[in-house]
C-alpha cells in the first residue's frame, strides 16, 4: 500500500518515502498494552473498589448524518450479530456444511452466479482471532449468491428468516477510512487510563504499564508521515462535505 502511495505521490511531485511509513495495527498496540499491564498485575490479589460503575463517563456517540431511514435502520439492527447468525445457521449441522459447499460447486458449473465464486466454507467469529469477525463479514458478502440459493432451498426453510436484507448488505459492505482516527483514538485512551489510574489505586501500576506501552508506540508512530497525511486528507473530506 505504501509503494503505491509512493508512486502516486511522485506523480504530482509531492515527496514521499516507502520506508518507515508503515501503518501499525491500532488492536495489536492496545493488546500488548493490555497484556504488558496483566503481566505487572499477575500473581497479585487486587481489590476493585465500588465505585466502578461511577467510572468516568464514555464521551456521546453523534448520530450519523444520515437521511436514509431504512439505511438507519438496518444499522441500528446490529449487522455484524445478524451476519454472525446467518453463519451459525449455515453452519449449523455438517450435512448443511456439505449442502453449502456442493451448492457452490453446482453453481459455477451451471454458471448460475454471474462469477465463479470460491469454494470457501462460511467463517464464524471468535474472540481470539483478530480480524476474524471482518473476514466473516466480508466471506458473506462474497457468497452471498450462494447463500440466497442456499436458504430458498425448500430444507432450508427454518433458517430462511436469517436472510440479510439489501441494506443489512449495504450497512456491512461499507468501508471507512480509519487511520485518521488513530491519534485521536489513542488520546480518548490515555485520558480515560490515567482517570482509572487516579481512581484505581490497586491497580494503578498495572495501568501505569498500559499507558507507557500506548506512549511508546504513539511515539513511533508520530515520525511516520502517513498519519499525518491521513488526518490533513480526512479534514479536506470533512470540510467538503459539509
Amino acid at each position: 500500500m505504501m509503494l503505491h502511495l509512493e508512486t502516486e505521490l511522485a506523480e504530482l511531485g509531492i515527496p514521499f518515502d516507502h520506508n518507515g511509513n508503515h501503518v501499525q495495527c491500532f488492536p495489536h498496540v492496545i493488546n500488548i498494552a493490555v497484556k504488558t499491564a496483566l503481566k505487572v498485575l499477575s500473581g497479585s490479589t487486587v481489590v476493585l473498589p465500588d465505585e466502578l460503575s461511577d467510572m468516568m463517563e464514555l464521551p456521546n456517540v453523534v448520530a450519523p448524518d444520515i437521511d436514509d431511514d431504512e439505511y438507519l435502520e438496518a444499522l441500528n439492527g446490529d449487522p455484524v450479530a445478524c451476519a454472525r447468525s446467518l453463519v451459525t445457521a449455515c453452519r449449523a449441522s455438517d450435512q448443511c456444511r456439505t449442502d453449502f459447499w456442493k451448492m457452490i460447486q453446482e453453481g459455477n458449473e451451471g454458471n448460475l452466479f454471474d462469477v465463479n465464486l470460491p469454494e470457501n466454507e462460511l467463517l464464524r467469529d471468535v474472540d481470539t482471532r483478530w480480524s476474524l469477525t471482518f473476514l466473516m463479514i466480508d466471506w458473506v458478502l462474497e457468497l452471498y449468491p450462494v447463500i440466497s440459493c442456499f436458504l430458498n432451498h425448500a430444507k432450508q426453510s427454518e433458517i430462511y428468516d436469517h436472510s440479510l436484507s439489501p441494506k443489512e448488505r449495504e450497512v456491512l459492505n461499507n468501508k471507512t477510512p480509519t487511520i485518521a482516527m488513530v491519534f485521536p483514538a489513542y488520546e480518548q485512551l490515555l485520558d480515560a487510563l490515567k482517570h482509572m489510574q487516579r481512581r484505581l489505586k490497586g491497580i494503578s501500576h498495572g495501568i501505569g504499564i498500559a499507558i507507557i506501552k500506548i506512549e511508546e508506540y504513539m511515539s513511533k508512530g508520530r515520525t511516520t508521515h502517513i498519519y499525518a497525511l491521513a488526518m490533513s486528507t480526512y479534514c479536506e473530506y470533512s470540510h467538503s462535505v459539509t
